[in-house]
């Protein structure tokens, strides 16, 4: 019992790291496209914006307005989320994986 118990557990952590990882590249080719996501902790389009990369939002480049007010001034940020391009182009709202890399050329993982 104990053993199945333990490979349930293997197995389950081995799905998680999997999972989580799914959006590792893409994220790291959206980054290194120049594409910058500016936002802020409390906007709830943020977080659906963050959700839809998972963990690998963390490879993303994001600003959080709250904290870089000037920049996010300098740049022209009035509303959350709002992407910037590597290509000097915007999109603002909660936009999907699919338009952003097509914005990116980065491929996106298959489902």
């Amino acid at each position: 019992m104990f053993f199945g118990l333990a490979a349930i557990v293997l197995f389950s952590a081995c799905g998680t790291a999997q999972k989580s990882a799914k959006y590792d590249d893409f994220a790291e080719c959206v980054t290194d496209s120049g594409a910058v996501f500016y936002g802020t902790l409390w906007c709830p389009h943020c977080k659906k914006q963050k959700t839809l990369f998972g963990d690998a939002i963390s490879k993303i480049n994001f600003v959080d307005c709250d904290a870089e007010k000037d920049l996010c001034r300098q740049k022209g940020i009035t509303s959350y989320p709002t992407w910037i391009f590597g290509d000097g182009s915007r999109r603002s709202g909660t936009q999907s994986l699919e338009n952003i890399a097509k914005k990116t050329n980065c491929p996106l993982p298959k489902k």
